[in-house]
């Protein structure tokens, strides 16, 4: 009696099964919560991704044509507008490919999610702008770019197996490593790790709204304030690059000095044309504040032997 009480059988349909035994493998099952949200982040960052080129691609374009229909300034603001929208254009279109894939029970592969990801996007337009206007061909046409634009690098992100949230918190360290040293120093390594956090974001950003900046007010522009922005692009570029990817602390401080030092020449002898004050100053003694704490990070999270940077980055 026990024993049946243990492990009780049924039978169903002249099969029989173990219910305890069936109930505890059910639920040792990884639960689909935590990949469908990656998914989603992931959609949401392609999202964002297609905003800024959105914008980026506007820019461009009236700048071909000489328009200033919308005005540099109303184009550059827009910005987070258009990454926001972005991102949540994308979550619909990402649950709309979740919902195909589950439907048709296969999983994409990532061209055909970046085309599905492109169509949904171009679909939701039209359906959006299809309040104010009746839908035809020019529509259409108009919508084709922008769609496009949003919805590509969705698909490209949702295949991807990078795991963004990792990068973003620890760089080029293995997350491992930095869970044992929380263990002896709490303190030292959470103030490292944000240190890192910091200095990447503030190199992911400022990279982004600096092309935006450098496109949208190329025309309104001085030689000299195009080559500040130029070298803009290029230290965000190189700050994002070392934070994430290099481990060598004789390569990150040769890249420090570099970087900062071209950007302290900058911000003390470059002269702002029609008498307006210079910027650089604060920017810069904010940045290289966040490099000297980012430089004490990288040297406490340091780790003697070093994993494979694609075992960390990749799913």
């Amino acid at each position: 009696m026990n024993s049946q009480n243990t492990v009780s059988v049924q039978s169903i349909n002249g099969t029989q099964l173990p219910s305890i035994a069936r109930q505890s493998h059910l639920t040792k099952q990884p639960g689909r919560a935590l990949p469908i949200l990656r998914f989603l982040f992931h959609a949401a960052v392609g999202g964002a991704i297609g905003g800024h080129l959105l914008v980026l691609g506007l820019a461009i374009y009236g700048n071909l044509i000489g328009s200033r229909g919308w005005g540099s300034a109303v184009l550059f603001l827009t910005l987070p507008v258009f990454m926001i929208a972005g991102a949540l254009l994308a979550l619909v279109s990402g649950a709309l490919v979740l919902f195909l894939e589950n439907l048709i029970e296969e999983q994409l592969t990532m061209l055909p999610r970046a085309i599905a990801t492109s169509i949904f996007s171009i679909l939701i337009l039209m359906a959006l702008a299809s309040i104010d206007q009746d839908v035809d061909w020019e529509l259409i046409k108009h919508l084709l770019l922008p769609g496009l634009a949003l919805g590509f690098p969705v698909g490209l992100m949702i295949t991807s197996k990078l795991r963004l949230s990792k990068l973003f918190m620890f760089g080029a360290f293995d997350s491992t490593v930095v869970d044992q040293q929380f263990k002896e120093s709490p303190i030292q390594v959470t103030l490292s790790t944000i240190a890192g956090l910091a200095l990447r974001l503030v190199g992911v950003f400022g990279f982004l709204v600096s092309t935006i900046a450098l496109s949208v007010f190329w025309r309104d522009l001085e030689t000299d304030e195009r080559m500040v922005i130029i070298y803009s692009i290029y230290y965000f570029g190189g700050t994002t690059f070392v934070s994430v990817y290099l481990r060598s602390r004789l390569q990150v401080t040769a890249a420090a000095f570099f970087l900062n030092s071209l950007l302290l020449i900058l911000a003390v002898y470059w002269e702002p044309s029609g008498g307006a004050a210079n910027p650089l100053p604060l920017a810069t003694f904010v940045l290289i504040a966040l490099w000297i704490f980012f430089f004490y990070s990288f040297v406490s999270l340091s780790p003697k032997k070093k994993s494979s940077l694609v075992q960390q980055w990749v799913e």
